[in-house]
């Protein structure tokens, strides 16, 4: 929708409501720290309130495609500056559908590369002690086929993982998980 009451919506930006007494409020823009002229979308969030996006605001006008995946701290005053993930997680390809767990202690996202298996496939990373992140890992054939896996999820209780494939819905345990550290 456009930033103001009338006009053209010219990309996509990440809005948001507040729950109120009576129901919620209406969407509010997640701001300049967030929102850029380009494409924002699929966001996650920490326990803390970092939120986790996906952005294609690097991407040059003969690559638009190129989305990456950022990361925004929340304080009292809103959402930070976002940065850029690392090179273990960016490529100069497409990464967006973020999940990240809520003690942020691993990220999956989807990603087209050329060791892929299919048109878009699942990738996992893990935050080390340190603070950085592991080299991101393609989940394999357990999980990515020849079709389009993206919209991944795990439930809060921990227990099960969501995803989607070839326009439907899997879950598995999260227990899958382990084989990838």
């Amino acid at each position: 929708m456009p930033l103001q009451a009338t006009g053209d919506k010219k990309d996509h930006d990440i809005w948001y409501s507040i729950r109120e007494e009576n129901g919620w409020s209406k969407p509010i823009n997640a701001g300049k720290n967030i929102n850029t002229d380009k494409n924002e979308y699929y966001m996650s969030f920490t326990k803390d309130g970092t939120m986790y996006f996906s952005s294609n605001k690097m991407a040059d006008q003969n690559n638009t495609y190129n989305f990456d995946i950022y990361a925004s701290k929340r304080t009292h005053d809103g959402f930070q500056k976002a940065i850029r993930l690392p090179d273990a997680i960016n490529t100069m390809a497409y990464e967006a559908d973020v999940f990240v767990a809520q003690d942020e202690s691993y990220i999956i996202f989807c990603a087209t590369r050329k060791e892929g298996f299919g048109r878009g496939d699942l990738y996992i990373s893990f935050k080390k002690d340190n603070g950085t992140w592991t080299k991101s890992k393609n989940m394999g054939t357990l999980i990515n086929t020849r079709n389009h896996e993206l919209c991944p999820f795990v439930t809060v209780d921990g227990k099960y993982f969501f995803y989607t494939s070839d326009k439907d819905i899997y879950w598995v345990s999260t227990k899958v998980l382990d084989q990838y550290r």
